[in-house]
């Protein structure tokens, strides 16, 4: 690893740790580490679990109408059996069809999550407003909090899979393999950074920290496991094994910062800066996120 590399992980990291013993310091002395979701209750309406399934299937009629179709199938001739020998993706990621289906699936996301925004606002009740400054303030802490703990279990979940699998390599994730294998060129990169960074951020937190975690509160009844449900399910959509873990924990502080400030505000733009960092780093030293 370059030595530029090295510097930006050991400072990132100090400040990080430095970050998350002033939080847990200041929270022991106000009381909020024995009671970190004091005063927030158990919504008694709005949207239950049932919604969240209806939303989800709204997504997935959406993506299946919008899809390109696909190409006929080839037939091969009976004197030249067909081989498996190449392990290539037919379609890899940056090619023209998987940018086609990656607007696709992005509209449909957009439409889902314009009914699930209807579904959150019929059941919303008058709250506290937070400004704009501690939306801000609680993305910013929360995003730098969270980075060294989840880099370490990221790490150790690569190691878990060499060792249990030593010719396996861990799978990235689709974006950030197409970034610097765009079909689109110029334009697609910037379209990675808009879906990444705008799309996913804002849609994933639409549904997972606000349609569906409001409706796992309403059904199992306890603040906490809601939050733990919805952030294991906002890890097992992401195909990637070895970060199942740390989107777990990225799941479990969105979750809290959403009961806590009561908005979904402060999450999308958790989001946003997590996966913008995400995406610097596969621009400016692509082999730091695929080691």
């Amino acid at each position: 690893m370059p030595a530029t590399q090295i510097a930006i992980s050991i400072v990132s990291n100090t400040v990080g740790v430095m970050a998350l013993v002033w939080v847990l310091a200041r929270a022991a002395r106000t009381g909020a580490l024995r009671e970190p979701l004091r005063g927030v209750g158990i919504p008694g309406r709005g949207p239950d679990l049932f919604g969240a399934v209806a939303v989800f299937g709204i997504f997935f009629l959406s993506l299946l109408a919008l899809l390109p179709a696909p190409d006929a199938p080839t037939t091969t001739a009976p004197s030249q059996p067909a081989t498996t020998e190449s392990s290539q993706p037919v379609d890899p990621p940056g090619s023209e069809v998987w940018f086609a289906r990656l607007v696709a699936q992005d509209i449909a996301k957009l439409v889902a999550s314009g009914v699930a925004l209807l579904l959150l606002a019929f059941g919303r009740k008058p709250s506290k407003r937070i400004g704009a400054g501690a939306m801000t303030a609680y993305a910013v802490v929360g995003l730098v909090c969270v980075l060294p703990i989840v880099e370490l279990q990221a790490r150790a979940g690569e190691v878990v899979i060499r060792w249990l699998d030593p010719g396996r390599v861990a799978p990235e994730h689709d974006v950030v393999l197409a970034l610097h294998n765009s079909a689109w060129g110029r334009a697609g990169q910037l379209y990675l950074y808009v879906t990444a960074i705008v799309v996913a951020a804002a849609t994933e937190e639409i549904f997972f920290r606000g349609l569906l975690l409001h409706g796992l509160r309403r059904t199992l009844g306890r603040n906490w496991l809601a939050i733990l449900f919805s952030a294991g399910l906002f890890a097992g959509v992401h195909a990637q094994p070895q970060a199942w873990i740390p989107l777990t924990t990225l799941g479990l502080l969105l979750g809290y910062v959403r009961l806590r400030t009561g908005s979904l505000i402060p999450c999308i733009l958790l989001h946003m800066l997590f996966n913008g960092r995400t995406m610097l780093l596969a621009t400016l030293w692509p082999e730091l996120i695929q080691q």
